[in-house]
C-alpha cells in the first residue's frame, strides 16, 4: 500500500514539474513571423563576392538590377534539460540574390541565388510575373540538402513588342522552416 501512496506522490509532483516548465512558441510560429521579408535593389558590387562570380558566369553585368534579400530564422524548439532548462535559439541567415536578362526577342532569363549559412536548403518555389499577364513557376526539391543553390526561370512572351516589369517571388525552405522574399527587379521588352 505504501509503494502504491508513493507512486502516485511521485507522479503528481512529475507532473507538476513539467507542466511548471516554460511552454514556447513552436519554431514554425517564429520563422513564420520573422522570415518574410521584401528584397531590396542593389548592383552587382553590393551583392556577395560568391555569388558575383555566378552571375558574372552567365553573362550579367554592372549595368543589370540586382534583387538582394537576407532573412534571419531562429529556432527556438532546441532546448537543453540541464535542470535549469536553458533555452538554446539557434539563428540561420538566408540570402537570396536574382536578376533578369533578355535572352532574345521572345524570351527572358531570370537567375536566382540561395544561400542558407546554418541550415540545409530543402526546396525553393519562385514565381517571375512579366507585367501583369505572363507568370512562370519553378519548383525543385533540392538533392542533397546543400547550403547553397543557383536556378533560374525562363519566361515567354511572343505578342506585340512590349517593356515589363518583372516581378520575383521566392519561397525557400530550409530545415528550419520556410522563408519568403520578393521584389521588383527591372524590367524587359519582350514580343515581335
Amino acid at each position: 500500500m505504501k509503494k502504491i501512496k508513493l507512486l502516485v506522490v511521485l507522479m503528481a509532483m512529475l507532473t507538476l514539474i513539467f507542466s511548471a516548465l516554460p511552454q514556447g512558441a513552436s519554431a514554425e510560429e517564429q520563422t513564420v513571423e520573422l522570415a518574410t521579408k521584401e528584397g531590396e535593389l542593389v548592383t552587382l558590387d553590393e551583392i556577395p563576392a560568391d555569388m558575383q562570380a555566378s552571375f558574372i558566369m552567365e553573362g550579367f553585368t554592372d549595368e543589370d538590377e540586382f534583387f538582394l534579400s537576407t532573412v534571419f530564422q531562429t529556432d527556438t524548439s532546441t532546448q537543453e534539460n540541464t535542470g535549469r532548462n536553458l533555452l538554446k535559439t539557434k539563428v540561420n541567415v538566408v540570402t537570396l540574390a536574382g536578376s533578369t536578362k533578355r535572352q532574345n526577342a521572345t524570351t527572358a532569363y531570370t537567375k536566382y541565388l540561395i544561400k542558407s549559412n546554418n541550415s540545409p536548403l530543402i526546396s525553393a518555389n519562385t514565381k517571375v510575373t512579366l507585367g501583369n499577364t505572363v507568370s512562370t513557376m519553378s519548383s525543385v526539391l533540392i538533392y542533397g540538402k546543400p547550403n547553397a543553390f543557383n536556378g533560374g526561370v525562363y519566361s515567354n512572351y511572343n505578342g506585340k513588342s512590349k517593356y515589363f516589369t518583372v516581378k520575383a517571388v521566392s519561397q525557400v525552405t530550409t530545415g528550419m522552416g520556410p522563408v519568403s522574399a520578393w521584389k521588383t527587379i527591372g524590367g524587359v521588352t519582350l514580343g515581335k
